[in-house]
């Protein structure tokens, strides 16, 4: 219990908001669809606003996984102009599960239109080695830290970068 409250500290402590957000596209994805999606779904836990923020921000059509709570795939929605949208989001309730084989496998089915949304990265020690090496993946552009949750996608033409962010 202890050690978990140290990383909850310590996340607050590294963490910013979209003021310390260098990148249009994060920035955005923050402003216009997390903090957005806030004011309209005020009753939600925190974990589901953040999902649901995210499919309906980037439009996802498809959710690969089960998530522990109800969503909502994005459906009827008018299309922002700029927004870059995601056909799928592959959803990992349960990283710490995975050995470096799975890992692995899960790497190579993630392609250009998938998100990877990964429940509580930061929760276990294993589930934070996996987390830190989807962080480092080549193939992955963007990872963002939410603590609660975490995201990583491919973004051609976007430099390697890692956020951390509060909610």
């Amino acid at each position: 219990m202890l050690q978990k409250l140290f990383k909850r500290i310590s996340f607050l402590l590294k963490s910013t908001n979209e003021h310390g957000v260098h990148s249009p596209f994060v920035y955005s994805y923050l402003r216009e669809g997390i903090y957005e999606t806030k004011k309209n779904f005020k009753n939600y836990r925190k974990r589901r606003r953040v999902l649901q923020a995210t499919i309906d921000y980037f439009q996802v059509q498809e959710i690969i996984g089960t998530p522990k709570f109800k969503v909502h795939s994005h459906s009827n929605v008018i299309k922002k102009p700029g927004v870059v949208t995601y056909k799928k989001l592959h959803y990992i309730d349960d990283l710490k599960s995975y050995d470096d084989n799975k890992l692995q496998q899960l790497i190579r089915t993630i392609d250009s239109n998938t998100i990877l949304y990964i429940h509580s990265p930061n929760h276990y020690k294993k589930s934070e080695e996996n987390w830190l090496k989807l962080q480092a993946e080549d193939k992955f552009h963007v990872s963002i830290d939410f603590f609660i949750a975490g995201l990583v996608l491919t973004r051609e033409g976007q430099r390697k970068e890692h956020f951390v962010l509060r909610v």
